[in-house]
């Protein structure tokens, strides 16, 4: 869901911040190369089954190419926060470092966990709390019935 994030963050233009985990659907061609499993298996499978001299290799990276985040994170200006698990077979690191180095925004930083995989990390959480709070405290809020002082109680 990361990459989609992202892509929506460059497609958009006119996000305050973002917070992506893990993006997944980040530079398919290098993906490809350096999984041994999880999703991206599965195009690695096509060609194997389907194609196993890779004929339409230039086409079907074309076409991932339309849903591939990198291409949509030049666009990013806005603060981000991003991170990385060294040992995710789902979301190689260096598909997310792809990403990272394409993002715009002088104000990005990446958080790099050698022991961890696609999961839950909750030091990681606690940094993405901290991050959030510094971009909540000076933006206007526009929470129905919920004031400013409520919002950082919650």
């Amino acid at each position: 869901m990361a990459g989609w994030l992202l892509s929506a963050a460059g497609l958009d233009g006119d996000m305050d911040f973002v917070l992506a985990d893990w993006p997944f659907l980040a530079h398919f061609e290098r993906a490809m190369d350096v999984a041994l499993s999880g999703p991206y298996m599965e195009v690695v499978n096509y060609f194997k089954w389907n194609d196993p001299q890779y004929n339409t290799y230039d086409q079907v990276a074309e076409t991932l190419g339309y849903i591939d985040c990198v291409h949509f994170c030049e666009s990013i200006n806005c603060p981000t926060l991003m991170a990385a698990g060294l040992e995710d077979a789902i979301t190689p690191p260096s598909t997310v470092f792809a990403a990272f180095n394409h993002i715009k925004s002088s104000s990005k930083k990446i958080e790099v966990y050698p022991q961890f995989t696609h999961e839950l990390n909750p030091f990681h959480d606690e940094k993405k709390l901290e991050f959030l709070s510094r971009q909540l405290e000076n933006k206007p809020h526009d929470i129905p019935g919920i004031g400013k002082e409520q919002l950082f109680d919650l």
